[in-house]
Order: C-alpha cells, then structure tokens, then sequence
C-alpha cells in the first residue's frame, strides 16, 4: 500500500479590473509532486492537463462581479485536493471620460462595485453596507447609505479586513484630489483604519500620504492592531461627527490603474465602547483652489537674493497649484525692477502694511516662513485642497494689444463681502545686466495691474451658480516679448484680505502675436456649450484639432465638409480652441465648454 500526502491547492491572482488584459492566476503550492491541473472557470472554460506549465494560468474577464474559480490538482500518489474561491471583478472607471469630470459615489443607488473582505481568504470582516445604526456612528454622512463597521461589542472578535474600491484610470486628471466623509469612532490606539492604493491591479498596498498630509488626514501611528498590516491611520481620537477627509493624489497622478482600500484592523480586546469606522461619499477629481502668492524682494539685498532661489523652488514644485507675483520694492534703496512699474509695489505693500523685505502671503492671509521653507510646503498641501468660493478662467490673447478675458463662476454665495477683482501681468522670467549679487535672471516680476492696482470693486452679495465676465487690455511695450508673459487675476475681499480664487494664463501657444487667422464667415455654435459644437465655414473644412487653453492638442478629425458637429460632453468646464484648416487659410475659433 503506497500511503502518500494530500497536496494542499490553492492559488492567487493579480488583477480585479475589468482592463481588457489576461488576469494571471497562480497556483499557491507546492508544485514538486503534481502530476494533473485542472482550472473550471464560470464560464463554462476548463483548462487541464499533466504540464507544469499549468501551475499558472491566465483568464480574460470580459465581465464584472462575482465569478466562480476552481482547482483541482493530483500527486504522484494519485491523492487530490481541490479548492474554489470567488474572485471579484471591478470596472476599470476613466475618471477623465466621466460626463462631469470627477467621479461621485455617494452610494444612494447600491454598493458602487466597493468590496469588503478579509485581509486573507476567509477572513473575518465586520464591514456592512446600509444606514449605520451604532452607538456613536448612527446616521450617513448623506443620504441613508454608507460603509461601516457592524462592531459587536459584547462579541467582539479579531479582525483584519479592507473595503475595496473599483479600479479607476487617473489619465488626464491635472490636479488628482481624493476626497470622502468619514467617521473615526475606535477605541483609541487598540483598533482604527488607514487608506491604502494599490496600481496595476497587484496587491502591493501602500499608505495614501502620512499623518497631516492632507485635511483630517491619519492621526495615529502606533494602532496595535496594525490595519493593512501596519501602524498608521486614524485611531487617536474618537470623533462625534462626520468629517470631510481628503488629500492630493499628485504621488499617484496619470496612474492607469489605481485601487483603493479602507483597511480597518481590530485586536478583540477593546474595554470601553467603540463603533470603529465609517465612510461615504467618496470623490476623485481636479481640485479647483489655486493659489495667490505675493511676494515682495529687494535685489539690492543678499537675503532677499538668497531667499529668490527658496521661492522659485516652491513655485516650481507647485506650479499648477499657485499663481505667483513678485513685487521688487523701492526701500531700503532702489530696486532695477521696481521702476518698471512703481504704482504695483507700492499699492500692495501699503495693502498688506510690509514694512521689510522679504517678505511673502499665500491667498492675503497666510504669511510665509522664511526660516523654515519646509513648514511653507506642508501649508500650501492642505490649503490646495479646500474648495474655492468661485472659479476663475483666464484667457490671454495678443494681436496689437494684450486681450484679457476673465469669466467667474461662484461656487457658494457670497453675501455683504467688500470684494474686488485684480489684473496683474508678470513677466515669467527676466534678466538684468549687469547682475547683482551674482544673480542676473529673475521670475514672475510684476509689470502692471490692470486697469490699475485698486482693481474694480465688485457687488458684495453673490449667489451660487452665478457668472460674470471682465475683460481688460494692455498696450505691450515694445522691449517685451508677450511670450514671455502671464496674466493672473484673483478676487480678494477688501476687509480681510482673504483672496477667494486665483486665476492664470500664459500669453503663448495658439493665440501668440502675430496677426490672428480672419474668421470672416466660420461660425462656431453654440458657444457656451455642453454637448457639441458645430462649425459652419463657407470654405471646405480640410481638418480639424480641438486645442485646450495650455496649447496642448486633445483631439483631431479630418474634415472634407462645409460644416462639422464636434463632441465635447467628455471636456471639463473651461475655454478651448477650435484650429480650422480651410483651403486657403487657417482659422482659430474660441468656445466655452459648461
């Protein structure tokens, strides 16, 4: 009697989305005496046989959900095991191609294609999906639907579990934000939760940022019952409310697969009541702030050229997040760059009361740390992520003159505000001969507001949804280059000096000097638009390339016709260009995508 040893089958796999890729799937054991493989997949396909190479398989999933994966494997000795899991198939969602640009899940219409598990195969997890009725997490943060921990706490029970998102494409998302209300209520430093990613459909999870990161971002790094199999998360204090979460997604941008998870760990051994973790609304998108940074310098003084170098890093670091102006002032003594344009200067260092240079604000209220620039940093991370009062679209176009149109959008009211809008142009870099202190180039330096520093004051009550339009021009001086410029207008309120948003446009790409294209004739409707735009030209339209306000091409057609219908519904709100080729001309036409 030959007695031999059962096998023990079981087998992993590395991806959960729906990509259009082969999932592999790999045995889990050890494959030295293993003589018969066979894999049954829901749908109906097998595939078997006596090759080793049938350790590891792979299988397209066209479909999402729920499916039914088997193996079955023999020894040598002709002894059998088999096991059967079930494998959960997750959209892969394109952020950039949703209808509003930003995915919503505020989980009122079902579960979303969220998950929750153990951390392991059969793993215990407490996670339950409906309207929370805890001790302290009682109610959705909208709504009647949430995820949360059902936490008995008369059985309390060792846990190490995850709630799992879809799989999401990043791709075309400027400026990634994640964003969702939460419920910490843990027995603190024994149990808590942490939010984890994972790319390209492995099981890699990493921490999202780190303790302050982002706003109401992870407060503990010590949780003894180690969520995600590590120590930080939200575990140190037991909050009596929901809470707006959200931190930037810049570490994980143009990802083309990206995961997420809320992991959640407890040890069983809580002693005082605990209702552990509850999320909803989950939101990824652009963040919308952008910021104002004044700067006021001297190039006369060592310590402001050395502090120069300082804030042309941060900028750079953060150049789509701030809108950056540099004041060159007149004391202690004479400034080659405040010549330029003196009324600047001096109307805002009377504004903020700078007595010395230098010296530096974010959005009129915040001032920088010029001992330690690393503190600078970590306040702009949270304040780009707050939403801003209203929205600002800035285009600058050149022909003969310097054209600024400037079309707001408010995004809460406004009531009894002392507001007013500004229209500065900076020259992004400029040099000076001969140098000083070594330094002969020089960025963002102030060369006007328009119409002038005081900007134009604005009504003080405004409603949500509302919108406006200021246009403004400048007749450039001659020793410019207009390609070499940036308008940047922002709306600050007069009593505070809190700046409401900030907005910014290079003078450069499709609009930059020269004459522009004639457009007698072509005609672009309706304009502002959601769905399409058609274009109508008395000359046969060769091609057509849809241009975006950065002169970056996002879409071309071939054209053979005397009118086009172009689809935009896909587009973020903003301004973009239409470039025409006709058949003895070009013609650059302007539209406005809500």
């Amino acid at each position: 009697i030959n007695i031999g040893v059962i096998p023990n089958a079981d087998f992993t796999w590395n991806n959960e989305c729906l990509t259009g890729t082969e999932t592999l799937i790999s045995g889990n054991f050890d494959p030295t005496n293993i003589v018969y493989y066979r894999w049954e997949f829901y749908d109906g396909s097998i595939i078997e046989g006596s090759s080793s190479d049938l350790y590891s398989v792979n299988h397209l999933f066209t479909e999402t959900g729920y499916h039914n994966i088997k193996l079955v494997i023999t020894s040598a000795d002709n002894c059998k095991d088999s096991i059967e899991k079930q494998i959960y198939i997750q959209p892969l969602i394109n952020i950039h191609g949703l209808p509003d640009g930003f995915y919503l899940e505020n989980f009122e219409e079902g579960k979303g294609f969220w998950d929750a598990r153990g951390l392991t195969d059969n793993g215990y997890f407490s996670w339950d999906f409906g309207t929370p009725a805890g001790n302290f997490i009682n109610a959705a943060a909208s709504g009647s639907n949430a995820w949360f921990t059902a936490i008995d706490f008369a059985d309390q029970k060792v846990e190490k579990s995850q709630a799992i998102s879809p799989c999401f494409d990043l791709r075309g998302i400027e400026k990634p934000m994640f964003k969702m209300n939460m419920w910490s209520s843990p027995e603190v430093g024994r149990d808590g939760a942490v939010l984890q990613y994972s790319l390209n459909g492995n099981n890699n999870w990493q921490n999202l940022g780190t303790i302050g990161d982002g706003i109401n971002w992870f407060n503990s790094s010590t949780i003894q019952s180690q969520p995600g199999n590590q120590f930080f998360g939200w575990s140190s204090i037991k909050m009596n409310e929901w809470q707006d979460a959200r931190i930037s997604l810049d570490l994980i941008k143009d990802a083309e697969n990206v995961r997420f998870r809320i992991a959640y760990a407890a040890d069983g051994n809580a002693i005082n009541l605990f209702d552990g973790f509850a999320f909803d609304d989950v939101w990824i998108g652009n963040r919308e702030q952008k910021l104002l940074l004044e700067y006021f310098t001297n190039s006369t003084l060592l310590s402001s050229i050395q502090t120069n170098s300082d804030m042309r890093n941060i900028q750079t670091a953060n150049s789509s997040d701030i809108a950056a102006i540099h004041y060159h002032t007149s004391s202690p003594t004479g400034d080659h760059f405040y010549n330029y344009y003196p009324p600047g200067p001096a109307a805002r260092e009377f504004f903020y009361g700078v007595s010395s240079v230098p010296q530096a604000v974010i959005n009129g209220e915040m001032p920088f740390n010029f001992v330690d620039f690393s503190q600078n940093q970590t306040m702009l991370n949270l304040e780009k992520l707050k939403d801003p009062k209203l929205l600002i679209e800035v285009e600058g176009t050149f022909t003969n003159v310097l054209e600024v149109q400037a079309n707001i959008k408010i995004m809460e009211d406004i009531s009894d505000d002392e507001i007013a809008i500004f229209c500065a142009v900076v020259q992004k870099e400029t040099d000076i001969d001969p140098p000083v202190h070594g330094v002969s180039r020089f960025y963002n330096v102030l060369r006007t507001f328009l119409p002038d520093p005081g900007g134009i004051p604005l009504k003080s009550n405004w409603s949500k949804d509302e919108t406006a339009t200021f246009n403004f021009n400048w007749s450039v001086p001659s020793s410019i280059n207009n390609a070499d410029l940036r308008v940047i207008v922002f709306v600050q309120n007069i009593e505070t000096g809190e700046t409401y948003q900030a907005g910014f446009s290079d003078v450069s790409g499709v609009t930059s000097s020269g004459s522009n294209p004639v457009t007698h004739g072509v005609k672009i409707y309706p304009n502002p638009a959601n769905r399409f735009v058609n274009i109508v030209s008395p000359e046969l339209i060769q091609s057509v390339m849809l241009v975006d306000m950065m002169g970056r091409t996002i879409a071309a057609y071939s054209g053979n016709d005397f009118h086009l219908t172009i689809p935009i519904e896909n587009l973020n709100g903003g301004i973009y260009f239409v470039k025409l080729k006709l058949e003895n001309r070009e013609v650059v036409l302007k539209f406005i995508k809500n």
